[in-house]
């Protein structure tokens, strides 16, 4: 089974990724959307499981470099969801049309400082089955 996660946020290319992957030829697959529950979008597609990015608190535009859809992982995981890892997989990101690329390391260590750590630490008894301590 391959597992294809997708955040969305008022995305205009949204329908035409969930077409490519109903259109493969290996059916042993799932997704789910993580959107902004944009009306006209519909998916008739038992394989296909959406949340709502408003019940997850939605994405944190106050970040400014990137960790967007790594917080959102940690949201999925604190709200419940099953998260796994498989050492075998190769992911695409084939997106980054919102990336601020005047952002500096520096604004990006303060991001991940200032608002992932807190998150983390304020949520660690829900995040601590998964993560990995030496």
């Amino acid at each position: 089974m391959i597992t294809f996660i997708i955040p969305s946020l008022n995305r205009p290319t949204l329908e035409r990724s969930i077409n490519s992957l109903v259109s493969q030829t290996n059916p042993n697959w799932e997704c789910i959307v993580v959107y902004d529950g944009v009306d006209g979008i519909s998916f008739n597609d038992d394989r296909i499981k959406t949340i709502k990015i408003d019940k997850l608190g939605g994405f944190d535009e106050s970040l400014r470099h990137c960790f967007e859809d790594f917080l959102l992982n940690l949201k999925l995981t604190v709200s419940g969801y099953s998260n796994y890892y498989s050492p075998d997989s190769v992911a695409y990101h084939l997106e980054s049309a919102s990336r601020d690329i005047k952002t500096t390391n520096n604004e990006m260590i303060q991001d991940y400082n200032n608002i992932l750590v807190p998150y983390i630490k304020n949520n660690f008894e829900k995040l601590k089955k998964f993560v990995l301590i030496n």
